[in-house]
């Protein structure tokens, strides 16, 4: 034993630093095995969330489906307003046709009737529109009868101007602007 303790003195530094490098080894360990538990603890916690998250989703699922039904219904009556054809030329012909014959039927005399397509308007919404100047002559309650054909027929079209100036003495000139939609075929 004396020899034990005559090496432990001799050697006393080496053993405080064994002793040292043990302690700092085992803590090591130790903080090692509480980050491992503290990962698998996160990685719990977020797979928690993702549950709770995906019940979420299912449940707005029901709501969603119906959403879609809906807006598919929407665009299912948009598409019937919507003017349609092969070509933008032919679809300004179509629009031009069926404002002519409202024009006449109203008992307005038209002077001016022009479709200026716009190009790459709106395409990226699946349709596009093609403005209307209109330059017309008539009486108020011809330009009414016009306006009220217009909004009942089954076309889409929207009046962004118009002018009402006096022309002779009963009667009126007429300037519009409109814009119709169209989307072409596939």
């Amino acid at each position: 034993m004396n020899r034990i303790l005559i090496m432990m003195r001799q050697n006393r530094r080496r053993l405080l630093l064994a002793l040292v490098a043990g302690v700092l080894l085992f803590l090591n360990f130790g903080r090692s095995g509480m980050n491992y538990f503290s990962d698998k603890d996160e990685a719990i916690d977020s797979r928690i969330d993702l549950l709770s998250q995906h019940t979420l989703s299912v449940d707005k699922l029901s709501a969603l489906k119906k959403r879609v039904a809906q807006l598919e219904r929407q665009k299912k009556q948009l598409d019937q307003y919507l003017f349609t054809g092969e070509s933008e030329e032919q679809i300004a012909s179509q629009m031009q046709i069926l404002l002519q014959e409202n024009v006449s039927k109203a008992g307005l005399e038209p002077e001016s009737l022009r479709p200026i397509i716009q190009r790459d308007r709106g395409g990226d919404k699946g349709y596009s529109e093609v403005a209307i100047k209109l330059r017309l002559s008539g009486s108020l309650s011809a330009f009414n009868t016009f306006v009220a054909d217009m909004y009942r027929s089954k076309r889409l079209f929207k009046v962004e101007s118009f002018v009402l100036k006096p022309y002779r003495k009963k009667g009126l000139k007429i300037l519009m602007d409109l814009k119709g939609y169209y989307k072409l075929k596939e």
